[in-house]
């Protein structure tokens, strides 16, 4: 994995996201995605297991214990 040491979203090289305000990451890791509107590494939702990047927290792809998966990837 590439890592890119930087401290701006806007700085990081396109379809990386910043991870904890320090690096530029392609894949921000499990229970986090990449929010495509501000480049940043986020939280999934709480009834994502994970989740896939977009501007949304619940485009989930796995759901935790409790929910199912339904419709257009959101967990209930």
């Amino acid at each position: 994995m590439r890592c890119f040491i930087l401290v701006a979203p806007s700085l990081c090289p396109k379809g990386t996201f910043l991870k904890t305000g320090l690096y530029c990451v392609p894949d921000c890791g499990p229970g986090s995605y990449g929010h495509t509107l501000t480049n940043t590494c986020q939280k999934c939702s709480s009834k994502c297991r994970t989740c896939r990047n977009g501007a949304l927290d619940d485009l989930c792809t796995s759901c935790n214990p409790l929910f199912y998966l339904r419709g257009i990837r959101l967990c209930f």
